[in-house]
């Protein structure tokens, strides 16, 4: 038996992980002093069935073999925390029967995920969120609202913080793809205030707020807000906040456009979790951006919905910035002391403003069950469909998917 191994790795992808270590390093140090933490190894092994029809050069039916390492380490206090996640998967699989005798180990996705935090007061602190993540497997959860068969990787990372009358926070998400013209895609965004007034109940501020969105090696548009904001605890679960001030918008070298731009947000204080998180801004020349957020819950089950509307990015068949509208549900129960199901589904749609590209709507639902066997094993079963409708020329590929899966997992 012959062993073909797809291991492929570029200099852009060791570049990104260096940035990562650096960025562990930072929170390493927000974190503040060493403090005793738990660090859990653990391994799933299983094996998957995938109906990909209508998936131009792949076989129509693909059933693998899946080995997934994971590490998983966690530290903190009431004032401070660390967090660090890195999970690899491999599949093996037998090519179509003309090469029956070879075995593929395809590295078909990997993540890692670091978060720091650091409080020295009530009002002061900061926080750092970091998290990469490549594939090629369609069928995995990367944030996307268009899907390509090539391999894709995500970066993002956000910091936030406060000291004595200023805050602020940073956040970037970047996409690049191994395929030949597909255009890599960069979302930022920075906002710095300061509160000339602030009471225990409420406060004013004043600042600016920008959002930048890159396709390929141009910056497709920019948005730039001053403003006046108030700040009020309604209640210690519900804080509100209404921001009001001048704009202006500009794609690619077009001459700015200028106008009023209001920010509405809703939702439970920085020290809480969990409940209704609002967020709605309008702004002349952008179509108005949506976030709502929800969890609850009931008993022994959680629910989570999430609905995002606004201008975005994600490179690859785009030419310019999209609307996307993304709604996703997820319920999570615990049947009995061993036995937990979840089901989480998703449906996203992407519209070009201008030039009619990258039209496409997707759906994914899914399925699973686990069952701790032991305190040391968890047996997992799961169903996933995906279904991509495109639309007009030169978008991405229309297709449905369906996978069955079943696995162990060990804790080492």
């Amino acid at each position: 038996m012959r062993l073909a191994v797809d291991m492929r790795r570029s200099g852009a992808e060791t570049s990104r992980v260096m940035r990562g270590i650096a960025i562990a390093g930072l929170c390493s140090l927000v974190a503040g002093p060493a403090s005793a933490g738990s660090l859990v190894p653990d391994v799933v092994l299983g094996g998957r069935f995938d109906d990909r029809r209508a998936d131009t050069g792949l076989p129509a039916d693909l059933a693998a073999g899946v080995l997934a390492p994971r590490l998983t380490f966690e530290s903190g206090s009431w004032t401070s925390g660390f967090g660090l996640a890195a999970r690899r998967e491999l599949v093996f699989y037998r090519p179509p029967a003309s090469d029956a005798s070879s075995l593929i180990v395809d590295r078909a996705a990997g993540e890692a995920s670091l978060h720091g935090r650091r409080a020295w007061s009530d009002d002061a602190g900061v926080a750092l969120d970091a998290r990469y993540a490549r594939t090629h497997d369609t069928m995995s959860a990367l944030d996307r609202s268009v899907l390509l068969d090539t391999d894709v990787t995500q970066w993002e990372g956000g910091a936030a913080g406060s000291i004595w009358r200023a805050e602020g926070d940073y956040g970037v998400r970047a996409w690049s793809y191994e395929a030949p013209g597909l255009r890599s895609a960069v979302a930022l965004h920075w906002s710095a205030a300061v509160l000339p007034v602030r009471r225990p109940e409420d406060a004013w501020l004043a600042g600016w707020r920008q959002r930048q969105y890159q396709i390929g090696d141009t910056w497709a548009a920019r948005a730039r807000m001053a403003f006046i904001g108030y700040r009020r605890l309604i209640s210690p679960q519900v804080t509100a906040r209404i921001d009001v001030g001048a704009a202006d918008v500009q794609f690619g070298d077009q001459t700015p456009q200028r106008g009023p731009a209001v920010t509405l947000m809703m939702g439970p204080p920085a020290t809480a979790g969990g409940g209704l998180t609002s967020e709605l801004q309008l702004q002349r020349e952008l179509p108005a951006g949506w976030r709502v957020e929800a969890s609850r819950v009931l008993g022994d089950a959680r629910l989570t919905a999430l609905w995002r509307s606004g201008l975005d990015v994600e490179g690859g068949n785009e030419r310019e910035p999209s609307l996307t509208r993304r709604l996703t549900i997820g319920v999570q129960d615990t049947l009995t002391r061993s036995t937990v199901i979840g089901f989480d589904s998703s449906f996203a749609r992407t519209r070009p403003l201008y030039l009619g590209t990258a039209q496409a709507d997707n759906l994914r639902v899914a399925g699973w069950l686990a069952r701790r066997l032991s305190p040391w094993l968890t047996a997992h079963g799961g169903y996933s469909y995906v279904r991509q409708w495109s639309f007009g020329s030169g978008t991405a590929p229309a297709f449905r998917r369906i996978r069955v899966d079943a696995a162990l997992q060990m804790v080492l």
